[in-house]
């Protein structure tokens, strides 16, 4: 009981398990590993790219897109100059 309940909280709040998302995740993260990637490095460009996704999502609407990305609209332009990305 407990547990469906907890599952129904967590499907409400948008975490369901996401099963088949985490199983393209963890490829994606096992591939990078025998490329030898570096954890730095491979940080930087998935950041990069969830606020390229973010920010294409929301049409270049940066208060938007911070709040999809559950971040402050100032940390994100702080993001967007680090990553050098032109919007």
């Amino acid at each position: 009981m407990i547990r469906r309940f907890r599952a129904a909280r967590a499907e409400r709040r948008g975490r369901g398990t996401g099963a088949p998302v985490l199983s393209k995740l963890q490829a994606v993260v096992d591939e990078l590993y025998r490329s030898g990637i570096k954890l730095d490095q491979a940080l930087r460009e998935f950041e990069r790219r969830y606020i390229e996704a973010a920010l294409d999502g929301n049409r270049g609407n940066r208060t938007l897109a911070a709040r999809t990305l559950g971040i402050h609209r100032n940390t994100l332009a702080h993001k967007i100059h680090y990553h050098r990305l032109t919007r």
